[in-house]
């Protein structure tokens, strides 16, 4: 048995123990030995429908209605652990994860049409801003486009070993999906104000995806909606949100997280982003529109072929 796959059997072992013990440990308690029972936080409420009475017509049965109970509460508990398992599992052995892409490629907002897909009528070449030192010899107080092309060479090194993804892709992904927060600011943790929201994704131009987060990302409880400086949708984050800052929370509208998030997302597979084709393949995976791979491929030939160079 090759190393490859012995990694991906031991994480994904170590992955099902762990689903399995966060979902023993947070079942209901039975009651103790002075009868008394004790309350689970949430408490899973199940409201059970009357006995049917054998000469009535099934229509005059009320429906069922329930709370999160054990299915709902073990499935919210364990999906997001099995989601780790499948993404592990894409980096040991170095095979990408398959899905609608409809229902996770980030990309702006999943379109239905993507050779419909245009640019924002705003796109300019994204420009490489190093920290300024300030006038004691240490360095100033940073700016939103400091901060931003920070968290783009921090997620590049992150994944430099294998993927060599460059800073400057990330740029360009930043610029093409949220103009690279013309118009926002950043607050003392870097999170996008005000957060970065894209159309509902009901249908028309857009995938139809119905909400999957409750509203917890995209303020929308009904649809998803493409979210943070990166555009990822609720379930795609669900999948490769990361936490960059070490804050303890992975935040779609976090500048760091969310760069991180992408970077991952475009080494997924194995991928040696220094080869024409696995960066072709990359970014197509952002957003399956050619104009978009060309559009952004090409502000990132902007800048490295010299046509527009950084400070």
């Amino acid at each position: 048995m090759r190393r490859t796959e012995r990694g991906a059997i031991a994480v994904m072992t170590a992955a099902v123990v762990a689903a399995l013990v966060t979902v023993t440990t947070a079942l209901p308690a039975h009651a103790g030995d002075d009868g008394s029972v004790p309350t689970p936080t949430p408490s899973p409420q199940l409201t059970f429908p009357p006995r049917r009475d054998p000469g009535a017509p099934a229509t005059s049965l009320p429906a069922v209605t329930s709370g999160p109970g054990f299915g709902a509460l073990a499935g919210e508990l364990v999906s997001p652990l099995f989601d780790g398992i499948r993404v592990a599992a894409a980096y040991v052995v170095g095979v990408p994860v398959t899905e609608d892409a409809a229902q996770l490629e980030p990309g702006g907002g999943s379109s239905t049409r993507p050779h419909d897909w245009t640019p924002p009528a705003d796109l300019r070449t994204p420009i490489a801003v190093a920290p300024r030192p300030g006038s004691s010899g240490g360095r100033a107080a940073r700016t939103k486009e400091q901060i931003l092309w920070a968290a783009y060479e921090s997620a590049a090194a992150s994944e430099a070993k294998g993927c060599r993804i460059p800073a400057m892709l990330l740029a360009a992904i930043g610029e093409v999906e949220s103009s690279s927060l013309r118009g926002r600011s950043l607050d003392a943790r870097h999170d996008v104000v005000p957060p970065v929201r894209g159309p509902a994704l009901s249908g028309g131009s857009f995938a139809a995806i119905h909400d999957t987060d409750g509203g917890r990302f995209d303020g929308d409880p009904v649809w998803d909606r493409a979210v943070g400086p990166m555009q990822f949708i609720p379930g795609t984050w669900r999948l490769w949100g990361a936490d960059a800052n070490g804050d303890g929370v992975a935040d779609p509208q976090n500048v760091e997280d969310a760069t991180l998030a992408a970077a991952r997302y475009l080494c997924a597979g194995g991928r040696d982003l220094t080869r024409p084709d696995d960066l072709r393949a990359a970014v197509r995976s952002y957003n399956h529109s050619d104009r978009y791979v060309r559009t952004v491929l090409g502000l990132v030939e902007a800048v490295t072929s010299g046509e527009q160079a950084g400070p």
